[in-house]
């Protein structure tokens, strides 16, 4: 009985030591140094560059509103106010220059007398000075009314409210005939031909967006719209028969919102395909935001998690594991950027572990089950 029990345990040990000896089959794939673009998705709404709500310039009696959907080119007329009562006041005060300008020049032939008879001792030096105040009131009142003709003239070109720039009248918030005060909302104007995708993006991804990022608008219908920076764009839209349309980002509002922790992006969409959106259409947005700079690349797989950090697995040319610390940079698909912590710990076409990875220490011999 106990030689059955020594044999036992002989042949127990022999087969944990083999058990641990023996080389764990693993799958692996080289290490990649190229620059990584990942994708990030966000929702835009799209809005005109310039959208605006007009008032009243002055006090008075609407004649006339441009309609909601009417189109006005620059300079046109979207509002009028009726002006008949500037243009009395504007008459009352052209008649009181006038009787300045008449009573100006009786002035200045009195006081060119009484100067002279004053030179004789004929004249109070009294009388000259009263005609000398007359004369320097009745330009002071040529002057007043210059100024209130001035500020006439300036009402009656605010009683016109025209068009800054070529858009649609998108809403109207009261009716001609109505009395409207000075600064009272009459409707709103919004800018139809130059209009940009306003995005709300995760403020972690600031450092990686500017101005050349490319950024796909998903629309309503599913159909893909690419913008990148506008030299390309509008040249590869010219040359394009497809669905794809081009657009340009330019602003990168670097506010984050308390609430959200977002930022906004705005792009800018080109002339060739305005017509195939509409202000405050929602668009579901890709952005493709690139690494600064090539960076050394993993298959997500073998990146392994443990309470003492963050690692992966290089197999030597011995076939040893040796396990490097890394630090976790941006993704796309199956590919993440790391970091070796040291530097120079991981380098381009090192063999890391793929599959297999979970139970893996530091020096254990592995079985290569591929040839990458």
């Amino acid at each position: 009985m106990m030689t059955k029990l020594y044999v036992l345990s002989v042949l127990t040990m022999f087969y944990f030591i083999n058990t641990a000896s023996a080389s764990v089959p693993v799958t692996v794939e080289p290490v990649q140094y190229d620059v990584i673009e990942t994708k990030i998705m966000v929702t835009g709404t799209v809005h005109g560059k310039q959208d605006v709500v007009l008032t009243a310039g002055i006090d008075g009696r609407l004649t006339y509103l441009a309609e909601p959907g009417e189109r006005i080119e620059k300079g046109g007329v979207l509002a009028s106010i009726d002006t008949f009562a500037l243009e009395i006041e504007k008459a009352r005060q052209q008649e009181m220059m006038n009787r300045a300008n008449v009573n100006l020049k009786l002035h200045k032939q009195e006081l060119s007398r009484i100067k002279k008879l004053a030179q004789t001792n004929s004249a109070a030096i009294t009388q000259l000075d009263i005609l000398q105040n007359r004369h320097d009131l009745a330009l002071s009142d040529i002057a007043l009314a210059e100024l209130a003709i001035k500020e006439i003239d300036h009402q009656l070109e605010r009683a016109q409210i025209k068009a800054h720039f070529s858009g649609v009248v998108s809403q109207r918030f009261i009716r001609e005939g109505r009395e409207v005060n000075r600064a009272e909302e009459l409707l709103r104007f919004i800018d139809t031909d130059n209009l940009e995708v306003r995005m709300y993006v995760p403020v972690k991804h600031l450092p990686f967006i500017n101005k050349t990022s490319k950024v796909r608008f998903i629309a309503d219908d599913k159909t893909m719209i690419s913008a990148a920076n506008k030299n390309t764009a509008e040249d590869e839209y010219a040359n394009s028969s497809g669905p794809e349309s081009y657009a340009q980002i330019v602003s990168i509002i670097p506010a984050t919102d308390p609430r959200s922790q977002t930022f906004e992006v705005r792009a800018k969409i080109s002339h060739g395909i305005i017509a195939n959106f509409a202000v405050g259409q929602l668009i579901d947005a890709q952005l493709l935001l690139p690494s600064k700079s090539a960076e050394l690349l993993v298959n997500r797989d073998a990146i392994i998690i443990r309470q003492s950090g963050t690692h992966v697995a290089r197999v030597s040319s011995e076939g040893k594991v040796d396990l490097v610390s890394v630090q976790v940079g941006l993704g796309a698909e199956d590919l993440v950027a790391v970091r070796a912590i040291p530097p120079n710990t991981l380098s381009e076409s090192d063999k890391v572990v793929v599959r297999g990875a979970e139970r893996l220490t530091q020096g254990q011999e592995v079985n290569i089950q591929n040839m990458p």
